[in-house]
């Protein structure tokens, strides 16, 4: 928390380095924010060899998600 609200990084492994930043003005911003990031990467883990993800890897994504949010309430 910073006193201009919440601040979420995004680092880089790669390169070891910051990769990015988002200011985040409320707790329920920094919430939707780290659930996207969340989501892309189980997203980033389902694709398939032919850059898709599966019908059954989308619901289970979709359920993952949920509880997660369910979790943060």
């Amino acid at each position: 928390m910073t006193s201009h609200g919440y601040t979420v990084l995004e680092w880089d492994s790669r390169a070891n380095t910051w990769a990015g930043e988002e200011l985040c003005a409320t707790p329920e911003i920094m919430r939707d924010v780290l659930l996207d990031c969340f989501t892309g990467y189980l997203e980033h883990k389902a694709i398939t060899a032919s850059g898709e993800i599966t019908k059954a890897e989308q619901e289970r994504i979709t359920a993952q998600r949920q509880m997660f949010l369910e979790k943060l309430q």
